[in-house]
């Protein structure tokens, strides 16, 4: 039996910054056209809500071991497990910038993805494909090919 293969990826801290930074003149400028306790108040909620998500979607973990492949955000919520046995082809591929970050619905499947814009498709015997974004997408792949069972995979 194999050691599990782990992974660790961040959202760059200017990308994290960046989109605070947007929510809080978004939710801000009421509170400077129109100053009231309300517009201060949302300003407040929007900022709260802008940092909790960011951080929440900041950081995930892959794990691969012998019978799954586990994806996890920063808390351990939400995570994803997908058997070895369901999965029928692996892939690198490079994502776009518009997909954005966190968890995405894209053509054929769903993305799963803390930054950067390379990822591993794993494209699964139920015809749907889990995309998890990865610094290191061919180790990766590399990981779960070698616990399949002679699975075709591509780059």
């Amino acid at each position: 039996m194999t050691s599990p293969w782990t992974s660790d990826q961040s959202m760059p801290k200017c990308w994290r910054r960046g989109i605070i930074a947007i929510v809080v003149i978004a939710s801000g400028w009421p509170v400077v056209v129109f100053p009231s306790w309300s517009a201060f108040v949302w300003c407040v909620i929007g900022t709260g809500l802008a940092i909790g998500i960011t951080h929440l979607f900041a950081h995930m973990r892959v794990t691969v071991d012998n019978t799954a492949v586990t994806v996890n955000f920063t808390t351990g919520w939400p995570g994803r497990r997908v058997a070895l046995d369901d999965i029928a082809r692996t892939s690198v591929v490079t994502m776009s910038a518009v997909h954005g970050w966190g968890i995405r619905a894209v053509p054929g499947g769903w993305l799963w993805r803390a930054g950067g814009r390379r990822a591993v498709r794993l494209d699964r015997v139920s015809g749907r494909a889990l995309i998890i974004g990865n610094d290191e997408p061919e180790a990766l792949m590399a990981a779960i090919d070698s616990r399949r069972d002679g699975a075709p995979s591509a780059v």
